[in-house]
This record gives C-alpha cells, sequence and structure tokens, in this order.
C-alpha cells in the first residue's frame, strides 16, 4: 500500500508516536477501487486495511466502490479491534 496520503499519514503517526485509523480511504487492490479505513501504527507501518463491505445504495456508493470482502480484525498497542466504516441509517435497527 502505497501512495501520498498513505506516505502522510504515516509520517504524523511517526512524528506524533501515535497509531491512527483512517476512514474513507479511496484504496485500488487488484484493479478494483475501495472504501477503506487504514491502520497505521505509531512506527509508520500500515498494519492491516478494511475494505467497507455493505455499500451505501442511496447516495450510490457501489458506482464508484467495490464491496470489501470480509471484516478485518487487528491488534494495536495490544487492544483487540475491528474496523467498520459507517454504513449509514439504511443499515440500521
Amino acid at each position: 500500500m502505497d501512495g501520498q496520503l498513505i506516505a502522510s499519514l504515516a509520517a504524523i503517526a511517526r512524528e506524533g508516536n501515535a497509531n491512527i485509523i483512517a476512514g474513507s480511504v479511496p484504496l485500488t487492490i487488484a484493479g478494483r477501487v475501495y472504501n477503506s479505513a487504514v491502520a497505521i501504527d505509531r512506527h509508520g507501518n500500515v498494519i492491516t486495511s478494511y475494505e467497507k463491505i455493505h455499500l451505501f445504495s442511496l447516495y450510490g456508493e457501489g458506482r464508484f466502490f467495490a464491496a470489501g470482502p470480509m471484516y478485518t480484525p487487528l491488534v494495536i498497542a495490544n487492544i483487540s479491534e475491528a474496523i467498520l466504516i459507517f454504513t449509514g441509517k439504511e443499515f440500521s435497527s
């Protein structure tokens, strides 16, 4: 995973000695564009990314992004977490 946005986020993580999870980052993976969230540790290393699974049809999100394959668990600073990108009222109960 590369690009100017990821490099900038990695620099901010290193300089601030902070873990970052940045959401709604468009990532191209294997020729498909995903609405993604990227987890970067305090050393500037990309730990993982999550590609949004449930696209918001009211705004036509599926016209621009592919749906991701699965949820992405991760561990940052010995804390187990999961990344999700808000799907909007369409999927709330």
